[in-house]
């Protein structure tokens, strides 16, 4: 996926509800990626950033890593907001 398609579903997510809902209730990355085919996006798993790409930890994240603390996401949608800072 290029930088163009992720700001464009960025976006999107932004703008469509229905869209945002969709990803929202998705049980799983696959199910997310596939959500955001559907709505015509050009984007696969291997093009989501991983946790340690694109943005710097929080301070809380740093505290949890070093006290071995786990961060939850209920979500695919949160997951993913977790690692690309929507």
């Amino acid at each position: 996926m290029s930088g163009e398609q992720f700001d464009a579903l960025r976006a999107a997510v932004d703008d469509d509800r229905v869209l945002r809902s969709e990803l929202e209730a998705a049980e799983s990355i696959e199910a997310w990626v596939t959500i955001a085919r559907e709505h015509g996006f050009d984007i696969s798993r291997a093009d989501l950033p991983g946790p340690d790409e694109g943005r710097d930890l929080t301070d809380t994240e740093l505290e949890g890593a070093a006290g071995g603390r786990i961060f939850y996401a209920p979500t695919a949608w949160q997951a993913y907001c977790q690692t690309s800072q929507c």
